[in-house]
């Protein structure tokens, strides 16, 4: 690395260790009812690492970062819309990937490891979800996702790969 610190802020090959997570939201502009929801976050490699223990951003063995952790991307797209009063009705696109894991210790500079390099976990989901609010803080929910995981190396649990369906449907009464 070299010695000048803005060189990783401005070099095109090396970069921070740090997480960036952007978000916005806009109600009813330009459509009354209507919402819109974008968020992006990205965690470059080796992030919550460190020689130290104790600045690994972990307790127990348990990290308390990003859940996705080093070297990945979350990208979070929603529109919502509210027809009726108490009724809403939400669109959501969501894309998670996970670039391969490098060790701290195994890396002569560690500024330069691309990022998102050799993806080991990939998620795309898309869903509808609706609740109503039939009493006050009474709710009722449905929603639908659909699921495509076609890149998985152990990241995520054995049932999660490949395509799948998941419907919800509940109530919440209190807060």
């Amino acid at each position: 690395c070299s010695s000048d610190p803005w060189d990783l802020l401005t070099s095109a090959n090396s970069h921070n260790f740090i997480s960036y997570k952007a978000g916005f939201r806009s109600d009813d502009f330009p459509v009354r009812n209507v919402s819109f929801t974008a968020e992006y976050t990205l965690t470059n490699p080796m992030t919550y690492q460190n020689a130290i223990p104790t600045l690994t951003y972990a307790s127990n063995m348990y990290n308390l970062g990003s859940f996705m952790r080093d070297n990945s991307q979350d990208i979070y797209i929603a529109l919502g819309y509210k027809p009726v009063r108490n009724l809403h009705i939400n669109l959501t696109y969501e894309l998670q990937e996970h670039g391969q894991d490098v060790e701290y210790s195994q890396v002569q500079d560690p500024w330069s490891v691309p990022r998102l390099t050799g993806l080991t976990w990939k998620n795309q989901s898309i869903g509808i979800s609706a609740s109503y609010e039939f009493i006050n803080n009474g709710f009722l929910l449905l929603e639908y996702f659909y699921r495509r995981t076609p890149v998985d190396e152990g990241f995520a649990p054995p049932a999660l790969p490949g395509n799948s369906n998941l419907l919800n449907a509940g109530f919440n009464i209190g807060f």
